[in-house]
């Protein structure tokens, strides 16, 4: 599976792109069915991995103070970390076609991994 191609835009532009995503990603979030919810959701970040665009996780906690009747919202974000590819350690001895030693790999340009 070759690797998807990466996008750089201008700032302005990639600005407009990440509003773009944001009002996208508030729309998902107001689907009632779940697998269309996810289909959208898979759509949009497939998306967004084109661009570049960086993601956070937003965890909202509401608390409510019946004595006092206070609702009180705590919201944190947290960046999503870019997974990490899976490595695999093999013998020397093995001498299959599609495995490259670590030794001589070197990743594309760009590539933060």
């Amino acid at each position: 599976m070759s690797k998807p191609t990466k996008y750089v835009l201008d700032d302005e532009t990639q600005e407009d792109l990440e509003t773009v995503l944001n009002w996208a990603q508030e729309l998902c979030d107001l689907q009632k069915d779940d697998d269309c919810r996810d289909e959208m959701l898979s759509i949009l970040l497939n998306l967004a991995d084109a661009f570049d665009v960086k993601r956070s996780v937003v965890h909202v906690e509401e608390d409510y103070d019946e004595a006092t009747g206070t609702a009180t919202l705590t919201i944190r974000t947290e960046e999503e970390k870019p997974t990490k590819p899976k490595l695999t350690v093999v013998s020397d001895a093995t001498k299959e076609d599609n495995l490259v030693a670590l030794k001589d790999w070197q990743p594309d340009e760009g590539d933060s991994h």
